[in-house]
């Protein structure tokens, strides 16, 4: 039983490219390996591809980096700017200002519900009032009643000549 030096180097080259199938040149090269290549001319496809991929990385590394170099100086100039924007007296000016109005709107409110407090105490009052003007009217008119029906007694007294 004698293997033979090329049987050898495929099976080798086949187990090596299934370890790697995951890489997509990888995945070219076992296709190759598959359709019956030549070992260099897989190698070389191998090469060639890993090659351009790792250049396309790199390419990408460097894209990349330049955008995080990039977004960095983004993110140092925005934080001037907010110490800027931080230490600016207009700033302070418009913090006091809106502390200002938020306790000026709290006031506001507080005086708005107790106008609309007193404001139902007076209608209360006021229906009271118009109720007791209404009693009053009441007893005006039976008072009045009571005064013609006196005064009709009155000349009628007077008018008889009797006392």
């Amino acid at each position: 039983m004698f293997l033979k030096s090329e049987e050898v180097e495929r099976s080798g080259v086949q187990k090596f490219l299934q370890a790697m199938h995951p890489i997509p040149p990888v995945q070219i090269a076992i296709r190759m390996f598959q359709g019956g290549a030549l070992l260099s001319d897989i190698a070389a496809t191998l090469s060639a591809e890993l090659v351009e991929t790792f250049d396309q990385q790199n390419q990408q590394i460097a894209k990349l980096h330049r955008e995080v170099l990039h977004k960095a100086g983004l993110c140092e100039d925005y934080q001037k700017r907010i110490q800027e924007w931080r230490q600016d007296p207009l700033q302070e000016q418009l913090e006091r200002a809106e502390q200002a109005l938020t306790q000026k709107s709290f006031e506001a409110l507080s005086a708005h519900t107790e106008l609309f407090l007193e404001q139902r105490k007076f209608e209360r009052d006021r229906i009271d009032l118009a109720q007791e003007v209404q009693e009053l009217r009441g007893q005006v008119a039976e008072l009045n009643r009571l005064v013609a029906k006196q005064h009709v007694q009155l000349s009628n007294l007077i008018g008889s000549g009797t006392p």
